[in-house]
């Protein structure tokens, strides 16, 4: 068998299993009670700084669902049951709202992946 580092901690591995199984409160109470105890080696001092480190944001503006997606798929979809082609409906429904058919396109994708407005 194979030896162990000589500066091996069996609380660290415990911590970050508990980090890993997405326990992080359980960890920071257990990485707290060792620095409480002035009890923490090296390993453990490091892990309350990766616990203390905020998360890293991404980066530019999330994104978002094109502005009234729902009433713009709802009246292309409308249009269609009328007897119009998508295409057709697509133009009809984009100079109707004043926006592009490739955002009217968007919409429809929105409406077709079924998500549902807030």
């Amino acid at each position: 068998m194979a030896k162990l580092h000589k500066r091996f901690e069996w609380r660290e591995v415990e911590i970050r299993g508990m980090i890993a199984e997405g326990r992080k409160r359980d960890a920071i109470t257990a990485v707290v009670e060792l620095l409480k105890a002035g009890t923490a080696s090296p390993a453990i001092q490091a892990i309350a700084a990766e616990l203390l480190k905020p998360e890293k944001r991404g980066r530019g503006r999330p994104n978002s669902s094109p502005e009234h997606w729902y009433d713009i798929a709802m009246a292309v979809r409308e249009r269609e049951s009328d007897g119009l082609s998508e295409e057709a409906a697509i133009g009809e429904v984009a100079d109707r709202y004043g926006y592009s058919d490739k955002h009217v396109t968007n919409c429809l994708k929105h409406y077709e992946a079924g998500e549902f407005p807030d």
